[in-house]
């Protein structure tokens, strides 16, 4: 991240409000990085949970299809 300086007066020092400027150009340029990072984050754990969505609802449908078959199974032996 390069911070942008301003031209500096003629004594050579920033004003107040150049440097407010200026701080607050950085922490707005700090912020959009860290929404990018952070909205990157999202993105991959909402990929993880509609895997782990997946695997659990293919998981719960071999138990109940598992459990029928043992009930069909019981029920034609009586």
């Amino acid at each position: 991240m390069k911070i942008k300086k301003r031209k500096r007066s003629l004594n050579g020092t920033y004003n107040k409000a150049d440097l407010a400027n200026i701080r607050i150009e950085n922490h707005e340029k700090l912020c959009r990085i860290m929404q990018k990072e952070m909205h990157s984050k999202i993105d991959n754990i909402c990929f993880r949970i509609k895997r782990l969505e997946y695997i659990l609802i293919t998981s719960a449908g071999g138990i109940i299809v598992g459990l029928a078959s043992l009930v069909i199974m019981l029920l034609s032996r009586w």
